[in-house]
């Protein structure tokens, strides 16, 4: 295992090391698992969201991790519209002029 200077580090993320999470535990620091999804996928369907959702609180349980990671920005949420309330099909951030 590559060796870390904990005394700069919070927070490692996407880690599925067994080794590197009990090194990060005993360091303080915490360990989140990416929570990298197709939103197409996942988004449109209340079904599908639940089930993803009981699917990453599982395996970060498993994993004994301290969280989940989400980067929203890269999103586009137009296909939710009508749950967001008339949200456009642009990414998160973007202008169209």
């Amino acid at each position: 295992m590559r060796s870390y200077d904990w005394s700069h580090l919070t927070t490692v993320a996407w880690n599925e090391d067994p080794a590197l999470l009990c090194a990060a535990h005993a360091a303080g620091a915490r360990v989140v698992l990416d929570g990298h999804f197709n939103p197409h996928a996942v988004l449109g369907s209340a079904v599908a969201r639940t089930a993803w959702v009981a699917a990453q609180l599982d395996k970060a349980r498993r994993l004994h991790l301290d969280g989940i990671n989400f980067d929203l920005v890269r999103l586009h949420f137009g296909h939710l519209g009508v749950e967001l309330g008339g949200a456009d099909d642009q990414p998160v951030g973007s202008s169209d002029e």
